[in-house]
């Protein structure tokens, strides 16, 4: 038995990013809705790829999936007029480039420019994504804050309260307004959708654990998130909590600058760990002790410490949804059939939540997928299929980060699944052959190689230039 839906014609989009962009184009082409409004509270696409050269104030321990992040306040120059601005502080960092191959990790249909790196940083990304997006722009609100979302009192749809945030006004101290239309008054309002997708990433709430002595610790902490130029950090004894692939390029960062070693506190073996003779790999931080010493799981206690540095990830958070759907551990999101349409309310769904995936190939399956169901072209299963889905995948991947988390070859048999459920007209899904599945399963050797090449100078455009050539010898 099928999930039958109401009757769709008017759908929102929370977030202008990868994923909120390649929704509306996939929502736009299925011809079949009135109404479709993309709401993004920065001024401009492209979601977390926005540089921010400003960071923020992180909680410690950062652990609370229903804190909302608030965006900074900087001060410019307007002209002569001192001006203040809001920033949503981006994850990026300066010298950030992609892990995965521009061939590879463009929409299908769009690709990136052949002048480009092979792994391109991340201005080119937030440009490229600039570029997809100028004919989807009339139906973006930008610098408009989704504050609520409940279910609509008609048990049928969606009612938003939004706050539009400008993101510029004059300072108390400046006698000339610029623009009238520059105020530093929010607007609320609310609006009806029929049907809702968050594409709103998982990028926003840094997570910092909870650790013995953390919050009376003197030695200064930080997130990644912070993280912004190496060489703010010469000289400085470093602890570096983690060994994802963030962690392990901002590790390769710091070492010019930091003093050595430079110490990596590690749960577990990184997949593709770095050669480099002066990281030191240490435990686990189970304890802060005293104003500057740090206890190891092995008992080992390190002193003299300048900086922890934590590249511990992100929670999943939507504490705009309530109640959130947010585990409590911020580690997943509960309710969900295929990571992709909310079980008890499948006029929501959700688009970026799988992570070791290609992000930006599988945001456009995704969105294939749910603008024909929100069409009514494809049907979802019945409930008790869903939650018969999600409470296998709980046993088969544990409830907490495995729950998203694919990886290769695992993504590939997602990207399929996707395939198969975007049947029929309007944007097509990613379809991923075998030349696409080579590049795949090389990624991390590619990017190992290009980061060798380009300690040498050389600037590498095409996977060929570094030996890897497709041929039907190499078809998996």
């Amino acid at each position: 038995m099928s999930t039958i839906l109401p009757s769709i014609s008017r759908v929102a989009i929370i977030g202008a990013g990868a994923g909120g962009l390649v929704a509306a184009r996939a929502l736009r082409e299925q011809n079949h809705f009135t109404k479709i409004d993309v709401y993004e509270r920065r001024g401009d696409v492209g979601g977390v790829w926005n540089y921010t050269p400003q960071s923020a104030s992180v909680h410690v321990p950062s652990t609370d999936v229903t804190r909302d992040e608030e965006p900074v306040e900087v001060e410019i120059d307007g002209n002569g007029n001192t001006m203040k601005k809001r920033v949503w502080v981006s994850a990026m960092y300066n010298s950030l480039e992609t892990n995965i191959p521009k061939t590879l990790m463009c929409y299908p249909t769009h690709a990136f420019p052949a002048e480009l790196p092979l792994f391109p940083g991340h201005d080119a990304v937030c440009d490229y994504l600039k570029d997809y997006a100028k004919d989807l722009r009339d139906m973006i609100t930008f610098n408009t804050n989704v504050t609520h979302i409940t279910p609509s009192e008609s048990g049928s749809g969606w009612t938003l309260t939004l706050s539009t945030m400008p993101q510029t006004w004059k300072s108390p101290e400046t006698s000339e307004t610029l623009l009238e239309t520059e105020k530093e008054e929010k607007e609320t309002y609310t609006l009806t959708y029929d049907a809702l997708i968050i594409a709103s990433g998982h990028y926003n709430t840094p997570f910092i654990p909870s650790i013995p002595g953390i919050t009376s610790t003197h030695i200064p902490l930080e997130h990644s998130i912070n993280f912004r130029l190496a060489s703010t950090y010469v000289g400085k004894k470093v602890i570096l909590v983690g060994n994802s692939v963030s962690g392990l390029d901002i590790a390769s960062q710091l070492l010019p600058y930091v003093s050595h070693p430079l110490l990596q506190s590690v749960r577990t073996a990184p997949e593709h760990p770095d050669d480099s003779p002066v990281i030191k790999t240490v435990p686990q931080i189970t304890e802060f002790r005293g104003h500057n010493e740090v206890v190891f799981a092995d008992g080992t206690v390190e002193s003299g410490v300048d900086l922890v540095l934590f590249c511990t990830g992100y929670l999943y958070t939507l504490p705009f949804l309530n109640p959130t759907p947010s585990s409590s551990t911020g580690e997943r999101v509960t309710g969900t059939w295929q990571h992709l349409f909310s079980i008890q309310h499948p006029t929501l769904a959700f688009l970026g939540l799988p992570m070791k995936v290609i992000p930006f190939p599988v945001s456009q399956s995704q969105a294939a997928v749910v603008a024909r169901v929100f069409a009514g072209v494809t049907k979802l299963p019945g409930r008790e299929e869903m939650e018969e889905w999600e409470r296998k995948r709980v046993m088969e991947c544990g409830d907490g980060k495995g729950f998203h988390n694919f990886g290769y070859p695992k993504d590939v048999g997602y990207m399929d699944w996707l395939e198969e459920m975007a049947k029929g007209p309007g944007l097509q899904p990613t379809m991923w052959r075998e030349k696409e599945r080579w590049m795949r399963s090389l990624t991390p050797e590619i990017k190992r190689d290009f980061g060798r090449a380009k300690k040498q100078g050389v600037v590498v455009r095409r996977m060929e230039e570094l030996g890897y050539v497709f041929e039907e010898s190499s078809r998996l």
